[in-house]
């Protein structure tokens, strides 16, 4: 969506690439070549948004050199292609070889384009149109040498609660399918930064973070296993106050809990509650909910990673789900029992 973060974070990593230092916690092999064209913001913005990255990476100019090429809204007008009203999608050759020149000229590496939607005049939900405009930059990369990188935007959600996914790209999924790899982009929700107030109070606004993952994927992934960047404001040398982009650590994101803490979990849980009722990972089981019993001995957890470690000792059978005769309710309930081990058979003695 716009406002998410994604012309900052192309410029660090337009920065990362060119200096070869990995700002962003992504390594870079040796300093890169990129041509950066943002087709929404003015040269002036450009600036100011690369001297706050530097600023806050402690680049010096020689740390980027000639590598880093910017050209901003109102300097350069890109209409790769445009289409008929007979819908027949009309290639302009004259554009697609000015930019592959470009390429060529500044012996590019990369070349990043922010945003998509502004460098064609094509129906963006036809999907053979579509299709024909990102043979255009295939023909750029291939002729160019170099990686093609499109800045595209997502529709607007249906409701509040929708999560962003693949699906939510805007226009035809032509365009998704066609590219070699796909990134979403997804700021943090409101729900999530209510859990992770708890274990983090010095957490800015939700606004300030947004999180990046593989869009090749039936499914985004849990949001501990993201790319998560936060939103900085950097102060430059003549007082204007600029946003940038760092990375940032998801609350233990990294860390496993060890064996002895789980056991404590298990046996815990093992024991029920004081009426006689089990505890439960399901949803609907809103009084006998386990999850906060994880976080009682892992107190940097959220509720959806201690959730989340339930279901993965539920499956590793660690815990089993059983039936069981609810004395409050008084009916059959399941709950949460962990794993008793089958007792071994002893060997008949053949002795005489």
């Amino acid at each position: 969506m716009g406002g998410t973060g994604k012309s900052t974070l192309s410029i660090v990593e337009a920065l990362a690439m060119t200096s070869g230092r990995a700002l962003l916690g992504e390594d870079v092999p040796k300093p890169l070549r990129v041509v950066l064209i943002n087709l929404e913001d003015t040269r002036n913005t450009m600036d100011k948004r690369i001297a706050a990255v530097m600023r806050e990476h402690k680049l010096q100019p020689e740390d980027v050199g000639d590598r880093l090429i910017v050209i901003g809204k109102s300097e350069i007008k890109i209409k790769i292609a445009r289409q008929l009203r007979s819908g027949d999608v009309e290639r302009n050759e004259m554009t697609i070889r000015a930019l592959t020149r470009l390429v060529h000229k500044h012996r590019a590496d990369v070349l990043s384009i922010d945003s998509l939607i502004r460098t064609h005049k094509v129906n963006e939900n036809d999907n053979s149109a579509m299709q024909e405009v990102v043979e255009c930059y295939e023909d750029i990369a291939v002729e160019g040498r170099c990686a093609v990188h499109l800045w595209h935007h997502t529709r607007k959600p249906s409701g509040s609660g929708e999560k962003i996914s693949i699906e939510s790209a805007r226009g035809a999924s032509a365009f998704i399918d066609a590219c070699r790899t796909v990134r979403v982009m997804e700021k943090m929700t409101a729900k999530e930064h209510e859990e992770l107030k708890q274990i983090q109070p010095d957490m800015l606004s939700p606004g300030h973070y947004f999180r990046a993952f593989s869009g090749k994927r039936s499914f985004a992934p849990p949001a501990d296993q993201s790319d998560w960047f936060e939103v900085k404001n950097v102060t430059l040398l003549n007082g204007d106050n600029v946003g940038m982009v760092t990375r940032w650590c998801y609350p233990a994101s990294q860390e496993t809990i060890v064996p002895e803490v789980i056991e404590r979990i298990v046996a815990e849980i093992d024991r029920g509650m004081p009426n006689g009722q089990r505890f439960s990972n399901h949803n609907s089981a809103t009084k006998r909910q386990a999850w906060p019993i994880v976080q009682k001995y892992c107190p940097d957890r959220t509720r959806e990673q201690c959730r989340r470690f339930l279901t993965i000792w539920i499956k590793n059978g660690l815990l089993n789900d059983e039936t069981y005769d609810d004395p409050v309710y008084g009916r059959k309930q399941t709950g949460l029992f962990a794993h008793k081990p089958e007792p071994e058979e002893e060997e008949e003695d053949e002795s005489e």
